[in-house]
């Protein structure tokens, strides 16, 4: 971000608002919820739902490949897990196409 007039910062309990003449912009530290779920690189089972589920909307076979591995995590309840992660995240999310996406997984996935 680049301001061309003078900010000023308000610290909150959970982030920073930096407030100029034009702009309010609120900064957060992105809770790990959402950073498990959207982070390329992840192996969580909030992760692994959520591909399962965008591979299941573009008709992708891997979605039922996530979705056993999933399924045959019995030590840590990987389904239920998973869906928890994808709640969580979407509580902590702002927008709300990405809330309803989230939704959907579990929606689409919790029954099985």
């Amino acid at each position: 971000l680049c301001y061309t007039s003078p900010v000023w910062l308000s610290t909150e309990i959970d982030g920073i608002r930096i407030i100029s003449g034009r702009t309010l912009d609120f900064f957060q530290r992105l809770p790990d919820e959402v950073f498990n779920v959207f982070d390329l690189l992840s192996s969580t089972p909030g992760a692994k739902l959520y591909s399962a589920y965008m591979d299941y909307k573009y008709e992708n076979q891997m979605s039922e490949m996530l979705l056993n591995q999933l399924k045959s995590s019995r030590s840590t309840n990987g389904l239920e897990e998973a869906v928890k992660e994808c709640i969580s995240a979407a509580s902590n999310e702002h927008d709300p196409s990405i809330q309803k996406i989230l939704l959907k997984v579990k929606e689409k996935f919790y029954l099985l």
